[in-house]
């Protein structure tokens, strides 16, 4: 199973405590047809930070939200282990889903 192609599709900048990342979602397409979704979190300023996970979960049930996922590729977080915590505005939340 080899990798063909790498779509990414911009969703939102969000904050991560007082930084802002662009969120997209990221779908990894085999040449067996299988496609795995992925969020990352993607700097503006610094390449070199960012964080990439499945499972985007909800910590609330605001209209605005944070949001998190368990993280499989990045730096490591100091505080949270390998889950990466933001918040992302209510205009934007349909765009998450």
């Amino acid at each position: 199973m080899d990798l063909v192609e790498v779509t990414h599709e911009y969703i939102a900048s969000v904050k991560v405590t007082t930084q802002t990342y662009d969120l997209y979602r990221d779908v990894f397409i085999y040449d067996n047809g299988e496609q795995r979704p992925c969020y990352t979190l993607r700097s503006p300023k610094d390449e070199s930070k960012y964080w990439a996970g499945r499972n985007l979960t909800s910590t609330d049930n605001s209209a605005a939200g944070t949001y998190m996922f368990a993280t499989v590729m990045g730096p490591p977080i100091k505080r949270q282990g390998n889950i990466v915590k933001f918040f992302i505005a209510g205009d934007m939340i349909e765009r998450v889903k």
